[in-house]
């Protein structure tokens, strides 16, 4: 129990070091460098961090898994890490979801919205991506929790946590719909600073590549 109780609270510190750089960091773009109304876009400013955590806490859990396929040696060493590193990533998923439809609003999210403050089908579609992607993450989530994972054969197991890709690429189509415009104009980038959305779809997509190799060369 001390050793679960020590990698619960290394993971702990990780993940709020990691939250807490993305708050600074969202800051810094949006607040800073573009100079938004702190009051207005707070919760805007607080949201793209917990994305941010969300994707890099999943990205270390699912690559985790992966590169310790490889045999790669920091990886196995630090497997035991996954489940928890999942379950921050899936709680921060929760926190983005609740401050997600906080800040639905043309002020501060107008690629959601037509002229006449109606969502678009574009802003309808991005919002049920994102919950889509949530559902398909309860899966791994739940099965991860040890209550359930006691009762599961291994292979059931494994199909429910392999869910979790499916939500991972479901992400990344939610985050693309959102700021692909913005990825094009990197001359506008304020701060010359890269949108978080930009960085999220980088991490999703070098984890499902890295993932599908290592299906690919075990199949061979």
């Amino acid at each position: 129990m001390e050793k679960i109780a020590k990698k619960k609270l290394f993971t702990a510190l990780i993940v709020i070091i990691c939250f807490i750089f993305f708050v600074f960091y969202s800051y810094l773009r949006n607040i800073h460098f573009r100079g938004l109304d702190f009051i207005v876009y707070a919760n805007f400013t607080i949201n793209q961090a917990f994305t941010a955590t969300s994707v890099l806490s999943i990205f270390i859990s699912y690559n985790l898994s992966t590169l310790s396929k490889y045999e790669n040696k920091l990886a196995k060493k630090y497997i035991s890490y996954k489940r928890y590193f999942g379950l921050s990533g899936f709680y921060f998923i929760i926190l983005h979801i609740f401050f997600g439809f906080r800040i639905i609003s043309q002020e501060v999210l107008p690629q959601f919205f037509l002229e006449d403050s109606i969502i678009s089908s574009l802003g309808k579609i991005i919002i049920i991506l994102g919950i889509f992607a949530f559902l398909l993450f309860l899966f791994p989530a739940i099965s991860s929790m040890l209550e359930f994972r006691k009762k599961l054969k291994h292979n059931k197991w494994l199909i429910l946590q392999r869910i979790g890709y499916l939500g991972f690429f479901i992400a990344l189509i939610h985050a693309s719909l959102i700021g692909y415009q913005e990825w094009l104009t990197p001359e506008k980038w304020w701060g010359s600073l890269p949108p978080i959305s930009l960085i999220c779809v980088i991490l999703i997509l070098f984890t499902l590549i890295l993932r599908l190799s290592a299906l690919i060369i075990k199949s061979k």
